[in-house]
């Protein structure tokens, strides 16, 4: 990692995370590594029905998490989790948690932006990198919408 700006985590595995929360047990391994290579920056890929960090849960995201979403359960406690213990052990990072529902990798439908509000969900080939490179989306979990 030396000389790395920023990481980027995108992980997951549905059915394994029901019983283990192993993006926890990633980024609490990950971190103590980027702070003795000096890499400053981390992207945590968080599902959009997953809540703000250590917020009370909106109406808009209650309601789709405990219907549609249901099934993902495991996920969205996981990447609670991670947002959580980056507010909490690792603030010394410029952590940023970006919500984001991505469904398939289709065709572009335009360029994601960060939303604290709105969300959209989006292709693979839409999720870029603008987020991590944002200043002020530093110590957020917002959404992505499209602009």
């Amino acid at each position: 990692m030396a000389g790395v700006d920023h990481v980027v985590v995108m992980l997951g595995d549905q059915a394994l995370r029901l019983h283990m929360w192993i993006d926890t047990a990633f980024v609490r391994r990950l971190v103590p590594v980027m702070r003795r290579q000096g890499a400053r920056r981390i992207l945590y890929q968080a599902g959009d029905c997953a809540d703000r960090v250590m917020a009370i849960f909106s109406p808009a995201v209650w309601l789709p998490r405990n219907t549609l979403a249901r099934s993902y359960i495991g996920q969205h406690r996981d990447n609670e989790s991670v947002t959580a213990f980056l507010a909490t052990e690792a603030n010394d990072l410029q952590w940023i948690g970006h919500r984001a529902g991505i469904s398939s990798d289709g065709l572009s439908k335009g360029s994601l932006q960060r939303s604290a509000r709105t969300f959209n969900v989006a292709t693979f080939r839409d999720y870029g990198y603008r987020t991590v490179t944002d200043r002020a989306a530093v110590h957020t979990a917002d959404f992505s919408r499209y602009g």
